[in-house]
């Protein structure tokens, strides 16, 4: 169970990494005309979910890697799902299934991490 969790978090790490550095360096106009769910969120929005993704990516793998503060990752891990349950819902409110179906099964697995790395920490 524990390598099984472990590539999970380090899948979902390497994916809200990238999603999170998109958020930050692109400019905005190319964000809002190629991903259509962040055209109704303002920058200064855009660029938090895009802080939060990358500090939740880090906290997924790093704090139980080096064994600093192991709570740290089903607690990131749950502030991820937060945003997944977010994407999901403006996926569907624009009609996008398959976006809030991938959204909707990045959240299973995030909540799996959550789940199952809190049981660990609480030994």
């Amino acid at each position: 169970m524990n390598y099984f969790l472990w590539g999970i978090q380090i899948a979902l790490a390497v994916g809200f990494l990238g999603s999170g550095f998109r958020k930050l360096a692109t400019p905005i106009d190319a964000l809002y005309r190629d991903v259509p769910t962040l055209r109704d969120l303002e920058e200064g929005f855009v660029r938090f979910l895009g802080a939060a993704e990358i500090v939740g990516g880090l906290c997924l793998v790093v704090p139980m890697a080096v064994n600093f503060v192991p709570e740290l990752t089903p607690l990131a891990a749950l502030a991820l799902l937060a945003i997944l349950v977010g994407a999901a819902g403006s996926h569907l409110r624009l009609g996008e299934v398959r976006q809030a179906l991938t959204a909707g099964l990045l959240g299973l697995a995030t909540a799996a991490v959550a789940m199952g790395r809190w049981a660990l920490t609480q030994h």
